[in-house]
């Protein structure tokens, strides 16, 4: 009887030193062999909380011509496992429908031809079968202007929007565009990197401009930033307008008067 326990005894304590030694063994491998690996994910944690850029408002002339305007670019996400054939009879069909869709679009914006109905079939089934609940339509390269925005969100599927259509759009960033090139440039300002103000009307007005910027719960996964849109976010507040007293037309012609006398006299500038 007491052999019996003293054995017990032994193989308790056996058992209690291996786990021990796993536990010094793990310690080690964290410690020495993972510990860039573990340092690096704490520089760059997977769930963070990412800022929303607000759309620059734009400035006007008299007319309300666009003398300066923001293009935000989107990259198009998507959550096929809110598919319900509930809610779509056929839905074999619609997807196909929504690939043709897809394609056309990618021709008009003159993107990569590879980009057939079938790229984007066999992406969004691969996705439906492996129950993703996140994938970018198009390759996470490829973005996308408000123009096919308005188009995509009327395509079969994704008209329905984020919760029965998974349709989740990323914005990206805003390009500052000034559709007269250099007409009024001086009055109008400059954007340094298009968002740092540095004279003129853009610095002058800044404050209404300039908007207020949102965030968005992101999960990094390798070099990608896919949004949680399932939890809260703060949607971006998009600038005032700016309407001027410059009349385009003047504008135009003094320009052009100013641009040849500045020609004719060798002069750096006028």
């Amino acid at each position: 009887m007491q052999s019996r326990l003293v054995k017990r005894a032994i193989a308790i304590y056996l058992l209690f030193a291996l786990f021990a030694t796993l536990i010094f063994a793990r310690i080690v491998q964290l410690q020495w062999f993972q510990r860039q690996r573990w340092l690096q994910y704490r520089k760059h944690p997977r769930v963070y909380m990412k800022r929303l850029r607000a759309t620059r408002g734009s400035i006007l002339s008299t007319h309300n011509e666009i003398l300066a305007t923001t293009i935000p670019f989107y990259r198009i996400g998507f959550d096929p496992t809110v598919l319900d054939e509930h809610d779509y009879p056929n839905l074999e069909d619609s997807i196909k429908a929504l690939c043709k869709a897809l394609a056309h679009l990618s021709q008009q914006f003159q993107k990569d031809p590879r980009y057939t109905p079938n790229f984007f079939y066999q992406r969004i089934q691969k996705a439906r079968k492996e129950q993703k609940p996140f994938i970018y339509l198009f390759p996470y390269k490829e973005t996308f202007d408000i123009r096919a925005i308005k188009q995509l969100k009327t395509f079969p599927i994704l008209h329905r929007g984020r919760y029965k259509g998974g349709l989740i759009l990323e914005k990206i960033h805003n390009k500052r565009f000034y559709p007269y090139g250099n007409l009024a440039r001086i009055t109008l300002g400059i954007l340094k990197n298009d968002t740092l103000p540095l004279r003129g009307i853009e610095y002058s007005f800044h404050r209404y401009l300039r908007g207020i910027d949102g965030w968005q719960l992101v999960e990094r996964v390798g070099n990608l930033e896919i949004p949680l849109a399932d939890l809260d976010s703060q949607p971006p507040k998009d600038g005032y307008d700016v309407k001027t007293t410059i009349n385009i037309h003047f504008q135009d012609i003094v320009h052009s008067a100013l641009d040849v006398a500045v020609r004719r006299h060798k002069d750096k500038a006028g």
